[in-house]
C-alpha cells in the first residue's frame, strides 16, 4: 500500500517529533558537539524511505543543537589501504560506514578530515576544525582531539559503543 505525499509529510513530521522527544530526553542541549553513529534501521518502525529517515534524524538534531552545534561522523576509507587508489576528501566514499555515516558526509556544507583510511566527516559550527589536524588519524593534532576538547558526545543507534 502506497502512502500519498501528504501522509507521509505528516509520518515525518511526526518521526522528528519524537527523536526531538528522545534526544531532549537524553539531556542533548543547543551548541553540543555530537559524534553520531549508528543503524537507522534501530530507528523505530517508521513508513518511510531510508532517504527521510535520515533527513528526519538530521533535522531533529538540528532542531536541538541549533546553528551553534557541530553533527560529526565516521567518513573511514579503509578499503583503500595496499591500493593505488587516491584518496579525494569530497569524492571518497565512506567504506562500511553504513548509510547513516555517508548521509553525514555528503551534506552540502560537510567537511571531512584529510586522512586518506580514517578521516571524519562534520557539519556545522566546527565542523572547520577537521581540517586544522595533524597528518595523523589518532593522537595529539588529530580529530579527535579536537573531538575531546569540545566535550563531544557520542550518539550511538542500535550499536554497541565498542562497534561504533
Amino acid at each position: 500500500m502506497n502512502q500519498n505525499p501528504m501522509e507521509k509529510k505528516g509520518v515525518l513530521k511526526e518521526y522528528i517529533a519524537d527523536l526531538s522527544r528522545c534526544f531532549n530526553s537524553l539531556g542533548i542541549r543547543t551548541d553540543e558537539s555530537l559524534y553520531v553513529t549508528g543503524n537507522i534501521s534501530r530507528l523505530g518502525r517508521v513508513r518511510l524511505p531510508k532517504e527521510k529517515k535520515l533527513e528526519g534524524l538530521h533535522s531533529a538534531l538540528i532542531k536541538i543543537i541549533g546553528d551553534e552545534g557541530s553533527i560529526f561522523s565516521p567518513a573511514a576509507s579503509m578499503n583503500l589501504c595496499n591500493t593505488d587508489i587516491p584518496f579525494d576528501a569530497k569524492k571518497t566514499p565512506s567504506h562500511e560506514m553504513g548509510p547513516l555515516a555517508e548521509y553525514f558526509r555528503l551534506l552540502p556544507n560537510a567537511k571531512r578530515s584529510l586522512h586518506p583510511f580514517w578521516s571524519i566527516a562534520g557539519s556545522g559550527k566546527n565542523a572547520h576544525l577537521l581540517n586544522e589536524v595533524s597528518r595523523h588519524a589518532y593522537g595529539l593534532g588529530s580529530p579527535w582531539t579536537h573531538l575531546l576538547d569540545l566535550n563531544t558526545r557520542q550518539l550511538n543507534f542500535g550499536l554497541h559503543p565498542s562497534k561504533a
